[in-house]
């Protein structure tokens, strides 16, 4: 067996691989850490990291139910790590770049509006855009695994442009088995209903015009579609995009964060 020591935040993995032999990627091998920089600040900001990149003769490029199939082992290797739930983030997010890399970050636990904050300026006037364009705040305060993959994504690629780049989180649903998580606070919420404190008098006017969300907040559905992204979701039949691994040969390569 052959192998290579690679340094990830402080912490050293070893990447290996059998001559001649493809592999799926190993449960744990996604370098998916809690990023130490981070947790040290002092407001600390719980997120967990990594950046997978794969040879660049990858042929076909990921498909979508590669990428769930990655975003799914990520969660797991983040979920069976010891750290109080306080630390613990709910979701994690999967982006597939256009340089051959897989960038994953989860959601923020502590570190309130880290992105907004202290985030990448393009990260930040994304979450600005859609606030003028709302007149309201992120449902989470920037806070989701969407904002922080894209931080961390524009931290190596400073000029970097995500039109039409895949994304997905994948997290645990409220009754349900964990899953595909769709961006949150859509679009295309029903208004606030008409209201009227006498059933027999006519209803009053919605407090908002037809269409417009009745929610006080926008979120990661406006988010994404401002930096052009594309959410990995459901099949055109409207089932959720299945969990597909896949051999590579060779491995990818687990990268530095850099944050």
């Amino acid at each position: 067996m052959f192998g290579q020591w690679i340094k990830v935040s402080g912490f050293i993995l070893l990447v290996s691989w059998l001559a001649n032999d493809a592999l799926a990627i190993e449960a744990g091998k996604l370098g998916i850490k809690m990023n130490a920089n981070l947790s040290q600040r002092d407001k600390p900001v719980y997120t967990f990291t990594s950046i997978v990149e794969f040879d660049q003769s990858l042929n076909p490029p990921l498909s979508d139910p590669e990428i769930v199939n990655l975003a799914e082992q990520a969660f797991n290797d983040m979920d069976i790590q010891n750290y109080p739930k306080k630390q613990k983030p709910q979701a994690i997010t999967v982006l597939q770049g256009k340089d051959g890399r897989i960038y994953i970050a989860s959601s923020i636990k502590g570190g309130a509006e880290f992105v907004v904050l202290s985030g990448h300026a393009k990260v930040r006037a994304a979450l600005l855009e859609c606030q003028l364009e709302s007149t309201k705040k992120h449902r989470t305060g920037g806070n989701c695994g969407e904002q922080m993959v894209t931080h961390l994504f524009f931290n190596l690629n400073n000029d970097g442009d995500l039109t039409g780049a895949k994304i997905v989180t994948w997290g645990k649903i409220k009754n349900r088995p964990n899953g595909i998580k769709a961006p949150c606070a859509p679009e295309e919420e029903e208004p606030i209903p008409p209201t009227t404190a006498d059933p027999s008098l006519p209803a009053e006017e919605p407090s908002l015009p037809v269409g417009e969300s009745s929610r006080p907040y926008f979120g990661c559905a406006a988010f994404i579609r401002q930096l052009g992204l594309v959410a990995i979701e459901k099949t055109p039949d409207g089932n959720p995009v299945p969990s597909i691994a896949r051999n590579f040969d060779p491995l990818p390569k687990i990268l530095d964060c850099g944050l």
